[in-house]
């Protein structure tokens, strides 16, 4: 008989909090999920820092609270070193190059692609190449 596997969204809500991310898997493994799926956000590669407004360029707010809530590489290893001690599988979602470059570095079972990205070709097919196994 087949086991249904749960994946517990995580996303972005530890908004850039190493504490918050690690609480996020606990409370994943402790709910009985089989993974935890965050999102690999970087604003550079998701949101324009400023835009026009009729003539004026002015600041993204979006991009400024994007940029505020990243994680740097040496915290998502150690969100990956803490899903291993949980024994829960980790993921995430990717939205540029430098997304599916980390997830491949960090050794992860799955990508996930957003369901934004479902006519982003070049990002499935950079998702494809990478990994064995694609959620979309």
């Amino acid at each position: 008989m087949l086991t249904p596997e749960v994946i517990a969204e995580a996303g972005s809500n530890h908004n850039g909090s190493l504490e918050a991310a690690k609480k996020l898997i606990d409370i994943a493994e402790f709910a009985g999920a089989s993974s935890v799926k965050f999102q690999f956000i970087y604003a550079d590669g998701l949101y324009l820092p400023k835009y026009l407004d009729d003539e004026t360029y002015i600041d993204n707010p979006v991009f400024k609270v994007r940029k505020s809530e990243e994680l740097s590489e040496s915290q998502w290893k150690s969100i990956w070193s803490h899903a291993k001690l949980r024994g829960i599988d980790i993921s995430a979602s990717v939205f540029c190059r430098k997304g599916i470059s980390l997830l491949k570095s960090l050794g992860s079972p799955y990508v996930k692609i957003a369901s934004t990205d479902l006519t982003n070709h070049w990002l499935i097919g950079q998702a494809c190449a990478a990994f064995d196994r694609v959620i979309v």
